[in-house]
């Protein structure tokens, strides 16, 4: 049930490039300080349970779960994805920055276009999310999904104590 965080994200990344509409992505930290992201696409949902290990190397467990497809829908207006830019919305950016505009209507703009997968990318700047920050994004799942959460904590924890000791118990 509960893979790697690494090939659980494999398998989103596939799954987004076979279908890039209707993606959602919520993240935040647990009690016990680790990273819980939730993403969804219909009715599936993955739910990954992570600790940073360094600035290059995080670690975790994720599983794939089913969900009311109503779930996540009211979190945000818009769905996560990659969106390229024409040269003339990357020019269009750049000048509202450098005249210090808001900049807030061209990326409502943006993110009303439909996402793309990766292999359909061809510019050389991408919009991506949006990602929704929430303190709390298990709040946002059901009774079912918090248990499994709470296995893939545990797992984690027994993990780090095992490989990464380092970041649970303070240095002597």
């Amino acid at each position: 049930m509960a893979k790697s965080s690494e090939r659980t994200r494999r398998e989103i990344i596939k799954a987004y490039n076979n279908d890039p509409e209707d993606w959602r992505v919520l993240v935040g930290r647990d009690t016990g300080r680790h990273l819980s992201v939730l993403i969804s696409h219909g009715e599936e949902l993955w739910i990954l349970k992570e600790e940073q290990i360094n600035p290059y190397k995080s670690v975790g467990y994720g599983a794939k779960t089913y969900q009311d497809v109503e779930l996540l829908k009211n979190i945000s207006p818009y769905t996560f994805g990659f969106r390229p830019l024409t040269r003339s919305q990357i020019e269009e950016l750049t000048s509202s920055m450098e005249k210090k505009k808001s900049i807030n209507e061209i990326i409502m703009d943006l993110m009303a276009k439909k996402p793309v997968s990766f292999k359909d990318i061809a510019s050389p700047m991408v919009l991506q999310g949006p990602v929704i920050h929430s303190p709390k994004p298990i709040d946002y799942i059901s009774d079912k999904h918090r248990q499994l959460d709470l296995k893939l904590k545990l797992e984690l924890e027994k993990l780090l104590h095992r490989k990464y000791p380092q970041t649970v118990l303070p240095y002597i």
